[in-house]
């Protein structure tokens, strides 16, 4: 009789849902295709002349399935089957709906969610076995039960589901992705080592599959092997065109990305979504200049975490505990609460207070999973009154107090309107300025202090050279004895060149060894350098790491960079390179440029009390008739915002009494012939004259024979 009611109750929705407003819902919400209506339309009219044709009923019910609508589907599979019970094909159709609902047919409705709960998997496979008994010979059953059997996962299902993949395999080699089936069937029984095998198979006969890649990347995972599982997903899901997948993995970033990356997610063809992950964990990788990307693989060791202690039988397969524990990672504080009274739902808060004050979750528990609730009155059973939620509340919140403490002490005497209003805005306000993720990665190495910065000249082959410039006093490092009473340190690089999808282009690893005998004479010395690198202009990411394994010590540097186009025939300047010194030189070496030596400065500080030195050129000059060029350069070095000590700002006071004030800019300007299109210019400025602080350096030119002007600038932090 239950059975029966059940029967009525799901009856009675579908044909609510049949006889509602028209069977297409609005723009936005998953319209139902036209042609897909028009077909649903006409197989109805067909039906009144022959209301017993269970073929009608079938494709009527398949048309509603294609556009999830399990319940309706239903509805005309049973009346064919109440007609007949010989189709092979209808109750492979009635199982697939069945599957479609899942676990458990979810009721809005609480009480009636608990009556009429219903494993609609063990239906689904009930239906298979029956197409397959009337058909034995029908793949597509076959298939279908063993994923019912694989989604099941009652006891002995895995292997049934691993059994009936093979077997189909066997019989049918090319049905579906059953290799990719069997597969995941491997992982859910715990065998990682031979899922990834199996993927791996399956992958080589069906490159353009990148669900493989995925999988092998999750089992990897379970197997601890971070490096590979980065490779495996981030190389994969460029190629990753299945609409699910990339829907769940959507799901499990969406806690932690911004509101304009989820934006862009969103407008996203489908083929370009694949590369939206890659950008979203380059962004986040910690150590771009390595293989493994930390913040992913944390990510991920979330996301199986949470699966596993807080579980959810909808995506993401985790409640909204687990959706705060991707978040944050685990709480400062878990409260679980231990009033167990039959009229109080299990409840319990998490605590972030070290993250930021305010920042607290309470969950109250709704049909075997928990909820983020505003306040613990939802702790009450449904329908009580305003009076009991206060009471139960006020207990919670006393019985939370001792060990919380924070917002929850204000609460545990006394609770009314306007108490927890105030408690929910801080709640909420602390919520709202928290980031969209916490992750503290420990590079388990002190920090090791360097500089480094860019200039861009005009390559070969339309290319630009970019010189990336970096310093590091040896002093910094950590010396170790060696033979004979001498001391050795190790300096390890890394340049990286990556393109907006985070794809390695350009790498350059260099190793440099230190010997020493009296480690006091470091303090004077410093290694400066510079690497050059040519790209195609566009955008870029770079990245720089420095290592002193010796003492354990790490230096990170990452940002995106623009290369400049250098080609066409108008004037151009390069960047300004910033120099310790310029000196004429016919010997080569890596400062070389121009007959001239340009030692870099790599660091934006610099001493006002020696000379600044600059270097840049000049393209595209136009020649005179007479083979010429001429142009006119126009030097301006002001200061952006002076920045003074107390002491300092009183004598500078008192040198403005007496006109001694020092001056906000200098400038100077002078015009010069040369003899061909591109010109390479240097010089030097005094500094003293300028206060310190934030200082401009602007060079203009003016081409006198074409009349064109362009300017290039550079910041320094004059000390």
């Amino acid at each position: 009789m239950k059975s029966l009611n059940y029967f009525f109750v799901e009856s009675l929705i579908c044909v609510l849902i049949l006889t509602g407003p028209g069977l297409k819902p609005s723009r936005g919400q998953g319209a139902v295709p036209d042609s897909l209506h028009k077909q649903i339309s006409v197989n109805l009219r067909l039906l009144k002349s022959s209301p017993k044709n269970p073929e009608i009923l079938l494709h009527i019910g398949n048309l509603y399935l294609q556009i999830e609508k399990s319940d309706s589907a239903l509805f005309w599979f049973n009346r064919a089957l109440a007609l007949t019970d010989t189709i092979p094909k209808l109750f492979n159709a009635a199982g697939k709906a069945y599957f479609k609902k899942g676990k458990h047919k979810i009721i809005p409705l609480e009480l009636l969610l608990k009556a009429m709960k219903k494993d609609n998997y063990s239906k689904a496979i009930q239906f298979f076995q029956k197409a397959i008994a009337l058909q034995p010979a029908f793949p597509d059953a076959r298939y279908n039960l063993g994923r019912a059997f694989l989604a099941r996962k009652k006891s002995g299902d895995l292997e049934r589901a691993r059994r009936t993949f093979i077997q189909l395999e066997i019989n049918q080699p090319e049905y579906k992705d059953t290799g990719f089936q069997i597969g995941l069937t491997l992982m859910a029984m715990g065998e990682p080592k031979p899922a990834i095998r199996q993927f791996d198979d399956y992958y080589k006969n069906h490159p353009r599959d990148a669900r493989p890649l995925i999988q092998i990347a999750n089992s990897f995972m379970d197997l601890g092997e971070t490096k590979k599982a980065s490779h495996y997903f981030l190389t994969g899901v460029v190629h990753l065109r299945d609409r699910k997948t990339l829907h769940n993995l959507f799901l499990q970033i969406k806690g932690i990305a911004t509101k304009s990356e989820i934006r862009r997610y969103e407008a996203l063809p489908l083929k370009k979504r694949g590369l939206f992950f890659r950008r979203f964990w380059g962004r986040r990788d910690p150590t771009p200049t390595t293989e493994t990307n930390e913040r992913f693989t944390e990510h991920y060791r979330r996301v199986r975490y949470a699966k596993s202690h807080f579980p959810s039988v909808t995506p993401p397969y985790y409640d909204d505990r687990g959706k705060i524990y991707v978040k944050y990672g685990a709480p400062d504080m878990r409260y679980i609460s231990t009033m167990t009274a039959a009229n109080i739902r299990e409840n319990e808060s998490w605590s972030y207070e070290n993250l930021k004050k305010g920042l607290d979750f309470d969950f109250v528990e709704r049909g075997a999973t928990f909820q983020l609730v505003s306040d613990l009155r939802s702790a009450a059973p449904p329908g009580s009154d305003f009076v009991t939620q206060l009471a139960i509340a006020r207990s919670l919140y006393a019985e939370r107090a001792p060990e919380l403490g924070g917002l929850y002490v204000r609460l545990a005497y006394d609770v009314d309107d306007l108490t927890l209003m105030d408690f929910v805005a801080e709640k909420e306000n602390a919520a709202h300025e928290a980031p969209p993720s916490i992750y503290n990665f420990n590079y388990r190495a002190r920090p090791l202090p360097f500089q480094i910065s860019f200039a861009q000249f005009r390559g070969k082959n339309h290319t630009t050279r970019i010189e990336i410039y970096y310093g590091i006093n040896l002093n910094n490092l950590t010396f170790v004895p060696y033979f004979h009473q001498n001391f050795i340190s190790t300096l390890k690089y890394s340049f990286v060149w990556q393109d907006t999808n985070y794809i390695e282009l350009q790498r350059k690893n260099e190793q440099l060894k230190y010997f020493e005998k009296d480690t006091l004479q470091l303090r004077k010395r410093e290694k400066i350098d510079l690497y050059p690198f040519y790209l195609k202009p566009g955008h870029y990411n770079f990245a720089f790491r420095v290592e002193n394994p010796e003492g354990k010590k790490l230096g990170i540097f990452k940002d995106p960079v623009t290369i400049r186009d250098f080609s066409g025939d108008s004037l151009l300047l390069s960047d300004i390179e910033l120099a310790n010194s310029i000196q004429f030189s016919n010997l080569p070496g890596p400062f070389r440029k121009n007959d001239v030596s340009v030692q870099p400065h790599p660091s934006q500080k610099y001493s006002a009390h020696k000379p600044l030195y600059i270097y840049y050129e000049i393209y595209n000059l136009k020649k005179s008739p007479a083979g010429k060029t001429h142009y006119e350069t126009t030097y301006t070095v002001s200061t952006q915002s002076a920045q003074h000590s107390f002491p300092k700002k009183m004598i500078r006071s008192i040198r403005s009494l007496f006109g001694r004030r020092k001056q906000s800019s200098i400038s100077s300007s002078y015009k010069r012939w040369g003899e061909t299109r591109q010109e390479a210019e240097y010089l030097s400025f005094d500094l003293t004259r300028l206060p310190l602080g934030k200082t401009r350096i602007r060079v203009l030119v003016k081409d006198l024979i074409s009349g064109q002007v362009r300017q290039t600038s550079v910041s320094v932090d004059l000390f």
